[in-house]
């Protein structure tokens, strides 16, 4: 009687023993899960708001993010130009595209104001083949600062070039991305 006594003061403290690790187990996690999610990402401001020209989400916009992520803060946000690999351009001309806008950004002003943030307006994107050149030919609206309509038109040269002109709302072309095509030495 004795040895089963003591088997059952061992089985109720290892259970004992048991609870309380559970408990604890799930108080940590409580605890863990609601830190998480109240706690902002690293380095992410709370402001966010979905650019309706592109559907993209741009987070902390004070600090510019965007499909060129800046390491200078003071440049501007570009959106929407990954959105164009769905069309035919290749990733090298997202990039160069990309640059050219953060280009046209840097060195121009929207009347006295500094450009901040230019979106291309997907749903505007037509797409056609010059009939005398045989060339590709992509047209958009761009959103320049968040409310103003400029117009974008691209060339395609070949898979890792193309030529950009941006005109302004009275189609009066206001900036050239050169092509980065060199002379030819055929």
């Amino acid at each position: 009687m004795e040895q089963r006594k003591k088997l059952i003061i061992i089985i109720v403290i290892f259970a004992a023993i048991f609870v309380v690790l559970v408990v604890v187990a799930i108080v940590l996690k409580s605890n863990a899960s609601n830190t998480a999610s109240n706690s902002p990402p690293n380095d992410v401001n709370q402001n966010s708001y979905v650019d309706p020209s592109t559907g993209e989400t741009v987070l902390n916009p004070t600090n510019q993010v965007g499909d060129s992520s800046p390491t200078d803060k003071s440049a501007a946000v570009i959106l929407g130009p990954s959105q164009l690999i769905n069309i035919g351009l290749s990733s090298n001309q997202v990039q160069l595209l990309s640059t050219y806008l953060s280009d046209y950004a840097a060195n121009n002003k929207l009347g006295a104001d500094k450009i901040t943030a230019v979106s291309i307006v997907i749903s505007s994107l037509t797409q056609n083949t010059n009939p005398d050149s045989g060339q590709s030919e992509i047209t958009a609206d761009l959103m320049v600062n968040k409310n103003t309509t400029q117009y974008m038109d691209l060339l395609y040269l070949s898979t890792d070039d193309l030529q950009i002109t941006i005109s302004d709302s009275n189609h009066k072309p206001i900036y050239n991305g050169p092509s980065n095509a060199g002379p030819s030495n055929d």
